[in-house]
């Protein structure tokens, strides 16, 4: 698993991957503890992070302007991590575990720097 002094939170997801959702074990970490960004890592599964295997995909998400919760495409729980130059979608099974990653990320980054209201 990841490392945990760097870790802002693990879990199965959805990733929207073009136009396909993908099941991966994530890892969100943050490369140092006054960073700005977090390190994405996708696993196939947690077997993969678990053994130490590289992640199938790996990707930062900086200039974070906020999260947003959204049906999408047949998912009814997608939390949308919006930045400056990306928007990444996450599908998860229920409820709780986008509010889980939603307070770890708005912990991590704080609450942003947009309004989408």
């Amino acid at each position: 698993m990841a490392d945990n002094m760097n870790l802002v939170v693990e879990g199965l997801v959805k990733f929207r991957d073009g136009k396909k959702w993908k099941p991966r074990w994530c890892v969100l970490k943050k490369p140092s503890p006054v960073a700005d960004r977090l390190q994405v890592q996708l696993y196939k599964d947690i077997k993969d992070a678990t053994k130490g295997n590289p992640p199938k995909q790996e990707f930062y998400v900086e200039g974070f302007y906020g999260l947003e919760t959204v049906k999408f495409d047949k998912e009814p729980n997608v939390l949308c991590v919006v930045c400056q130059k990306q928007v990444t979608l996450f599908a998860f099974e229920n409820r709780e575990q986008v509010i889980q990653f939603e307070i770890k990320i708005r912990k991590a980054l704080g609450e942003g720097n947009y309004d989408f209201n």
